[in-house]
This record gives C-alpha cells, structure tokens and sequence, in this order.
C-alpha cells in the first residue's frame, strides 16, 4: 500500500509539474537563429534548423505573422475584385498563352507596343513631312521623318526632332497625347510649317502566332476606354484568312472573360 501511494504522488507530482510548464513553442523569429547538426554528404555540418517548414500556427502565431505583413506594406492594401467590364486590358500576354493552343496555334513573338503620336505636316519649303512620338512609359521617344523618297534631309528635319524631345525630356512623364499634339503643333508652326493632319494610334499588344501549315496570324489588340476595355484585329496566312484569325480572336475574348473573372487590385 505504501509503494502504491508512494507511485501516485510521483505521478501527481509529474503531472503539476507539466501543467505549469510554458508548452508555448518559441517565437517564429527565433527560427531564424536556431542551428542543428544536419547531415551533407555522409558529413555532419551545422545548419537552419526546418522545423519551421511544416506547421500550423496558432493564434499567437498568426498575429505574429499578419504583423510582420503589415509592416512590410507600404500605403494602404488595395482592394481585390474582378474586372469591372469583365476584362482587363493587361490581362492580354497570358490570355493569349492560353488561347492560342486551344486553335492549334503557338504564339511566336509579340508585347507591348506604346501610344503613339503622329503629326503629318508640310515645312516651309512644301516638303511632306511627319513627327511620330512613342509615348513610352519612362520618356517619349521622337522621330521626324520625310515623304518624299530619295531625297537625304536628315539635316534639316534634325533641329525640330531634338527641340520636341527636349521639350518632352523637360516633362519626364508628365504628358499625354492631347499635350504632346499641342507641342508638336506650336513647334512645327514655329518654323514656318504647316499642321495637315493627326493621328494617335493608342496603346496595343501585337502579336504573331503559327498555324499548323507554318503560315503566321498577325493580332492586335489595341486599348479602349472603358466598357468597351479592347478591340482587336487579325490577318492569317498569305492571303488573310479572316476565318482562322477571327477565331484565335474569339478564344482570346472567351479566355479575358476567365481571366477577368479573377479578383485583382483595381
């Protein structure tokens, strides 16, 4: 009876003893500083300790965790939601990845293709002439050229070409196609030239896609204001088989509309 009560108390005494202990495992930090042998080559080295890399956080854990988050955003998280008219114009690159399979086709080459400026005019001398400026994301790109074939101007279509891109340079970013047409006008007028017509080609993904007969799908996809969010335009093979280019254009709506359906920052 004694040994009995004397192998109670020890069992007692145990079962104190863990339940006052702090069964807390460390703090996920702490992981980071804790090395343990490991084994490299039949070679036992020092090294991170994993046992970090499988496991389910309680709730102390998990405030840790959303916090070390929250600290590492800078400004306010941006919402999730789908796309608003149903598809995204920057959705296109993966899109087309995935259309163009399901028409037996391979994209080949393509991206992303700036808005762009064209101002056609004549100088002072009646030449025919134009300034197209790509309105790039880090800084316009301007170039002047002119129609009339076989005839070295380079000289005189130069001053006007680097005063507009000065100009530009002057602004980084800050411009858009209604002020750049406003400074390619008042520029040209400036020497003496004459404003014929303007063009703005906006912002588009080209790309070309193979068929199974190796004849080549030429698609643009240029953007719109919104609800209409895109159009697009297609020319297959040699003779413009409008058939086979409408139908990648089709898969290519059908796969937006899945790709839109995905919550995004807006």
């Amino acid at each position: 009876m004694r040994r009995s009560f004397g192998i109670m108390a020890c069992w007692l005494t145990g079962m104190l003893v863990t339940g006052c202990a702090d069964t807390r495992p460390p703090s996920i930090a702490a992981s980071n500083e804790v090395f343990g042998p490991t084994s490299v080559g039949g070679q036992g080295v020092d090294g991170i300790d994993d046992r970090w890399a499988a496991v389910t956080l309680d709730a102390r854990q998990g405030d840790e965790v959303h916090a070390i988050f929250r600290e590492m955003v800078e400004g306010p998280v941006e919402p999730l939601r789908p796309a608003p008219h149903g598809i995204r114009f920057e959705d296109v690159p993966r899109a087309i990845l995935n259309a163009a399979p399901k028409v037996e086709m391979a994209v080949m080459s393509g991206g992303l293709l700036p808005e762009q400026v064209r101002v056609g005019y004549h100088d002072d001398l009646g030449r025919r002439a134009a300034v197209v400026v790509d309105l790039r994301a880090l800084g316009a790109m301007v170039s002047v050229s002119y129609d009339k074939a076989g005839v070295d101007v380079a000289d005189d279509h130069l001053p006007l070409m680097i005063e507009i891109q000065r100009i530009l340079d002057d602004l980084e970013v800050d411009f858009d196609s209604t002020r750049t047409i406003r400074i390619i006008r008042r520029e040209i007028e400036s020497i003496g030239g004459t404003v014929e017509d303007v063009d703005v080609v906006p912002e588009r993904y080209r790309y070309t896609v193979l068929m199974l007969d190796e004849q080549e799908v030429d698609i643009v996809i240029r953007r719109e204001p919104p609800p209409r969010i895109l159009s697009w335009s297609a020319t297959a093979g040699l003779f413009g088989n409008d058939a086979r280019g409408a139908a990648l254009g089709r898969e290519l709506e059908s796969t937006l509309r899945a790709w839109g359906r995905i919550p995004e920052p807006e």
